[in-house]
């Protein structure tokens, strides 16, 4: 292969530009998604966790735990769900006493029609 390599510089550096654009996918993925990736990755084994957990419940007929696995793949879908729908700023009520500009400072304002 690495004589092939070397006999061929064009197919090596076209490689090479694949390779490096791949690198460069890679880290803005981690980058910029780490976080929904992780969470993604723990609430897919916490449902898992939740069928064995059932699945032991029902082999020993213990009721207790067939309760802990319906949690755990209740609960655990919910959680990756909010995470999928993104982290989007929450509503602000403004309260009494607070200026109109002060409960929406940081959010973006609709424009005025005309």
């Amino acid at each position: 292969m690495l004589q092939y390599m070397q006999a061929h510089p064009v197919v090596s550096a076209v490689l090479g530009g694949v390779v490096a654009l791949a690198l460069i996918g890679l880290w803005y993925v981690v980058s910029h998604h780490l976080k929904v990736i992780v969470t993604a990755v723990i609430c897919v084994a916490g449902t898992l966790a939740g069928l064995v957990v059932i699945w032991r419940g029902v082999g020993n007929d213990q009721m207790d735990l067939i309760g802990i696995g319906v949690f755990l793949i209740v609960i655990f879908p919910i959680i990756a769900t909010q995470q999928l729908r993104g982290n989007r700023k929450p509503a602000v009520i403004g309260l009494p006493g607070m200026p109109h500009a002060a409960a929406t400072a940081g959010l973006p304002q609709a424009k005025k029609p005309g």
